[in-house]
């Protein structure tokens, strides 16, 4: 199962930019207005995530991160874990 874990730090956030891929995965896992000071195993979206890895259903995880606060210049890191 491919799975892309997305966040947004408010709920003021939609998000919208991760809609463009979501055909690309078999489940888009999303935490909207969860800070990233919030440890990942706290996050609903990590557990279910941790849940899906440690039951071995996941084959291809991707986390796209923001680097930078900047709306206009955004750049993003993207981890893929196979």
């Amino acid at each position: 199962m491919r799975i892309k874990y997305n966040r947004t730090s408010t709920i003021q956030q939609q998000g919208n930019r991760f809609q463009l891929d979501k055909d690309n995965y078999d489940l888009t896992i999303f935490d909207k207005g969860v800070s990233g000071k919030i440890p990942f195993s706290e996050r609903e979206g990590g557990i279910k995530l941790t849940q899906l890895v440690n039951e071995g259903k996941v084959t291809d995880n991707t986390k796209e991160t923001r680097v930078g606060s900047n709306p206009a210049t955004p750049t993003y890191e993207i981890q893929s874990v196979k």
